[in-house]
Parts: C-alpha cells; structure tokens; sequence
C-alpha cells in the first residue's frame, strides 16, 4: 500500500483548550458566599441580642483572618480569569488554600463564640426576677486566660445562683474546669452536680474535693432548701447514673437513680432538679423545673433537620436543646459549652444558659 503523499505545511487544528480560569473563579464565588452567610449569621445575632461581649472578643481576633481570606479569594478570582496558565494555576491553589482557611475559621467560631440564651420560667412568688445561669460539658474548653471571656459573660449577667449540670472534664486535666469554678464561686452560690464524663473517671472524688475546697456546692444525690422573701425552692442534684458502681446496664442505673430521686422529692416546696441526662425526661414527673445538659445540641444540627446525634437518644434525638414542657414539668436542656469528641460544633455554637424566675 502506498504512502499518502503528506502535504507541505499542513498542520493538524489545535484542540480549543478549556478555560481552567472559570473553576477558579466559581471557587472564590463558593467562598465569598460562605464568608457572607458567616457575616449574615453575626449580624442576625447582633439584631437579636444574642451576640455578647464574649463575642465581640473573637470576632476581634479571628474575623481579620476570615476577612483576609475573602479578600485574597477575590483577588485570586481576578487573576484566574486571566489567560496567562501560570497565573491560571497559581489562582486555583490560592482558592483552593482561601476556602480551607474560611472552613477552618468558621468552625474556630462555632465552637468559641458563646451564645446566650435566655429563658423566663415561672418561680415562687419571692423568687420574681431571681436569675440562674447554668453551665453545662465544659470539657475542659478554655474561655481566654483564666476563662476571663467566659466570666465576664456570666458576670454580665448578675446571676443569683450558678448551676453546673455535669461535664466538666472528660480526661485528667482539670485547671480550666476548676479555675472556672473557683471564680465563679466568688460571684454567687454555685451548685455542682455530676456527668457521665466525670463518673467514669478513678479520681472523679479528689475533683468533687476539689471543687468543695473552692466554694462549689457538690449535690450528691441530696437536696438543699432555698429562701427568698418568704418563698422556699427545693433544690435537688442527682449524680449521673453511671455513679451507681454496682450496678451493670444502663436500665438498672436509670432505675436506681429514678429511686433516688423519688426518695428526694419530699415537702410541698417548689421543685429545682439538676440533673446531666435529659433522655430520662420520663422520670421528672414530680418536678417543676429541670435544668440538663449532655446532648450538645447534637453537636451538628443541619439546616432543616436539626441535632443529628446525641450520646443518650442516638440519632434525631428528641431532648436535644431547649424548653421542654409536659404536665407540670418544665425542662430545660442546654447545648454546653464544650465537645467530648473530636467532630467540631456545626451550626451549633457554645451555650450560656440563663433562667429568670417571674
């Protein structure tokens, strides 16, 4: 077969190249979009009150980073769409690196910036305007040197009482949870009871001596009597029922600490339950008011959807955060302040919890 003679100075068409300019550009367009819903976020809280001082603190420290991000998102936009490929490439790894960035300071958010959450509640009659603020899953999460931006938080809020419902530590560190407690002490009475985190663990009695020696009141399964202007509250705290050491199973614990809350449940004063676990919402019938923590608001709540999973309900829990209320019981479940695991805060940021009685 003959060769085809091959004509002089043909040359085959170039294949018309893909712009790689536009995946950049949409990438900066993903990201400035993320760091508007971020803003919009900050401002909705803001026009809500929710945003505090604590707030204003890290969005003074981290928004720079965010902001320069962004902007070095934009910039690299602009160059993306240029034609030189070098350019081209470098824009697509600046984006690449901006977006990362952006993720990684909104997540730092979340799990930072307290949100306070108030709640009115009806109290005794010499308890009208008594405030209480709970914290609940420290987790050994540091607020600032000294937990200072967590202090001036709760300072702010002028609390009567200060009630701590469980989590505090999770491992042998203690510093950040006892410092936290200590100073708080100094600005109110400050009422203690346990969590699973701290029930677990062999030294669990030195941190409750711990927390005595520093003014905290520990409620082991005990109840105290509180009085204003004439008006008496029954202030009761249940350990977690992981406490209950001879016992094996999770029903026989539940079942122990129902017991014992039963025994508890003595007088015809106003009842005040502290207790980790809302899940057991069931066993509170003889109870007025319920202050729990220990589902971090399912710790990631989608948009539309809500909690995800929380350690006592498992999936799409129930109890997850908020005002609960069925007969004469009113619950109230905190998000916490802290995390147990390594999955950070999504759409879910720390909670201080106020109640004041009306």
């Amino acid at each position: 077969m003959e060769d085809r003679p091959v004509q002089e100075g043909y040359h085959r068409p170039a294949r018309k190249k893909k712009r790689a300019g536009l995946p950049a550009f949409f990438l900066a367009v993903i990201v400035l979009a993320l760091l508007a819903a971020a803003l919009l976020r900050i401002w909705l809280g803001y026009r809500s009150g929710s945003l505090a001082a604590g707030d204003i603190t890290v969005l003074r420290r981290g928004l720079p980073f965010g902001v320069g991000a962004a902007g070095l998102a934009a910039v690299l936009a602009v160059a993306g769409l240029l034609r030189k490929k070098r350019r081209r490439g470098f824009a697509a790894w600046g984006l690449a690196l901006a977006l990362v960035a952006l993720v990684l300071f909104y997540f730092w958010y979340e799990s930072n910036a307290v949100r306070v959450v108030r709640y009115k509640v009806k109290l005794p009659e010499g308890f009208r305007g008594f405030r209480i603020v709970q914290i609940s899953d420290l987790h050994n999460h540091r607020y600032g040197r000294g937990q200072r931006r967590l202090l001036r938080l709760i300072q702010a809020e002028r609390p009567d009482m200060i009630a701590v419902t469980g989590d505090m530590i999770h491992n042998e560190y203690t510093a950040h949870a006892l410092t936290l407690a200590g100073r708080a002490a100094g600005l109110c009475p400050v009422y203690y009871v346990s969590g699973n985190h701290e029930c677990i663990l062999p030294f669990c009695g030195e941190f409750y001596a711990a927390l005595r020696d520093r003014g905290v009141v520990v409620l082991d399964d005990e109840s105290r009597i509180l009085t204003r202007g004439g008006s008496r509250i029954r202030l009761i705290g249940l350990s977690d029922p992981m406490s209950h050491e001879g016992l094996s199973g999770g029903r026989a614990r539940r079942a122990a600490a129902a017991e014992t809350l039963k025994k508890l449940t003595v007088g015809d004063e106003f009842r005040l339950l502290l207790w980790h676990r809302p899940e057991m919402f069931a066993d509170y019938a003889d109870v007025d008011l319920v202050l729990t923590g220990h589902a971090h608001a399912g710790q990631v709540r989608l948009p539309f959807v809500g909690a995800v999973f929380s350690p006592g309900e498992g999936f799409r829990p129930r109890y997850d955060v908020g005002r609960f209320t069925e007969g004469r019981t009113t619950m109230i479940v905190s998000g916490g302040l802290g995390s147990s695991n390594i999955v950070p805060r999504f759409n879910n940021r720390p909670q201080l919890v106020v109640i004041e009685g009306e």
